[in-house]
């Protein structure tokens, strides 16, 4: 699936939303009209066994294939080689990918280098030299899945087969299951012709090898736009239909044919206009309100089986084209500009993967999913990897630091003893040691000197009843500038 620049969450919804236009009333009143309709509940079953049959079949057909398509890599692209190395570790041929490794990536890591390495490796698959296989083994792995899902959908919610709800809702599968396989004719002949459309050798014959490589040019543009659609539809498809197919079932369309059932028939029952009016109304109501959410469900699911059919058709239409390209492609490399081919058979032997994608992958927690593991991270070891961060070993932060709450340095606190009070540092004075506080680190006041000839010279009683002396005293040694009195009553 294409990587995507965005960097925001883009999978699934967390919580189903109804489809536009989901509230088209659905009628199953049970009448001469719709009754049973064409639900036939043995005819679904055994032709949902022999297509999960057929699929699988299928996709280990595709798989074989794949095995001739080990991709050899550019060593000079170092981006792509740190990248294959973080993402398959535990690897003995570090300088290709195989199916193998394009599987581990899909279905097991996280890692944002898997899902490049895979982009990587699915462009080549799908350009000149490639094949549809892969492609078509994703189509039979979300169609197989699904048909498991339905199976186990109707072993749990549906009962004796004999109400309206449910002849609709086995209507609706037998619908899509229709759908799919008329789909999967389409997609087994586009895997065993892989295209038929050729130059004509008249007109092949016309050009010259000058001519011949303009068309690879224009051909090779067509290819990397058809190749974009094919990737763009693939991503959706596993992210609208198959992402939340499972969530859908059991969360709204299975719990809603089971209240139909189980509530909404025979809330009603029992009760009389004249005797229950009340519980009457309530039951009718939510009657409504069941019946309505039922409706708004098999809607839904209605919208699920365009939806399915409207992207493969879609993909199988743009993997028929692409393939006629790559027809053109080698038509043209025999005159124009040949180029290498980059795959190679499967390297040794690899355990069975046919089972791999064909598992319903666990669903990721968001924390896990929407990130990758810092051990996945590019130069995580490089000392000047993360310049706004101090590192364990030591570093320096250059300009003025501002700090909001609690600062601790060997376990003390601080914010509790380094303050500001008008401007200025203080130190908490209960905070020093002064046990351990020698005469030395102590600022002396310096020596102590009595004033001489020390005598009041004047005395003055103020208005306010206050006495005002004037105090006379000689001055010892010229260095003082100050003295400081205390005045005790006597």
């Amino acid at each position: 699936m294409p990587v995507s620049d965005n960097i925001n969450y883009q999978g699934p919804n967390q919580n189903y939303e109804s489809y536009p236009d989901a509230g088209r009333q659905l009628s199953d009143a049970p009448s001469s009209v719709y009754a049973a309709g064409y639900a036939d509940i043995n005819f679904l079953d055994d032709e949902l066994d022999k297509f999960s049959i057929f699929l699988k079949d299928f996709y280990d057909q595709c798989v074989l294939v794949m095995h001739d398509y080990t991709l050899l890599l550019d060593t000079s692209d170092t981006v792509l080689i740190e990248s294959h190395k973080m993402s398959y570790p535990a690897d003995d041929t570090p300088e290709s990918i195989s199916f193998k490794e394009y599987i581990y990536n899909f279905a097991t890591s996280v890692a944002t280098s898997s899902r490049y390495v895979n982009n990587f490796y699915e462009n080549k698959v799908r350009g000149i030299y490639g094949t549809n296989a892969l492609d078509i083994a994703h189509v039979a792995r979300i169609t197989y899945l699904e048909t498991k899902r339905i199976q186990d959908f109707l072993d749990s919610y549906t009962g004796e087969i004999n109400e309206p709800s449910e002849f609709r809702v086995i209507e609706v599968f037998q619908d899509w299951l229709q759908n799919a396989t008329s789909l999967f004719q389409g997609f087994r002949e586009a895997f065993e012709t892989k295209a038929i459309v050729k130059i004509p050798a008249n007109e092949l014959a016309q050009i010259d090898q000058g001519k011949s490589k303009e068309f690879q040019a224009l051909f090779q543009s067509k290819l990397n736009v058809i190749n974009g659609s094919i990737a763009s539809m693939m991503g959706q498809l596993y992210k609208d239909y198959d992402s939340t197919s499972e969530l859908f079932y059991n969360k709204v369309l299975g719990p809603s044919l089971s209240f139909k059932l189980k509530v909404s028939k025979n809330i009603a029952s029992g009760l009389s206009l004249d005797r229950t009016p009340l519980l009457l109304q309530e039951a009718q109501a939510s009657k409504i309100g069941l019946d309505n959410q039922f409706k708004t469900a098999l809607g839904d699911q209605i919208k699920r089986n365009r939806l399915y059919y409207d992207y493969l058709n879609s993909l199988l239409q743009n993997i028929l084209q692409r393939d006629a390209y790559v027809n053109y492609l080698e038509q043209l490399s025999q005159k124009g500009t040949i180029l290498p081919r980059p795959f190679i058979s499967q390297v040794g032997e690899e355990e069975s993967i046919q089972e791999a994608l064909l598992e319903t992958a666990d669903n990721l927690p968001y924390d896990v999913n929407a990130s990758s593991d810092h051990n996945a991270l590019t130069n995580r070891e490089d000392e000047d990897a993360h310049p706004q961060y101090l590192s364990r070993s030591g570093g320096e932060v250059s300009g003025p630091v501002s700090i909001t709450g609690d600062l601790f340095l060997n376990e003390a606190n601080l914010s509790e003893i380094i303050y500001s009070k008008n401007g200025s540092p203080k130190v908490a004075s209960g905070a020093i040691d002064w046990d351990n506080v020698s005469n030395n680190q102590v600022n002396s006041a310096g020596e102590t000197y009595v004033p001489s000839d020390l005598a009041i010279t004047d005395t003055r009683v103020l208005a306010d009843g206050k006495i005002r002396y004037t105090v006379n005293f000689g001055i010892i040694d010229e260095t003082i500038t100050s003295y400081e009195f205390e005045i005790i009553e006597l």
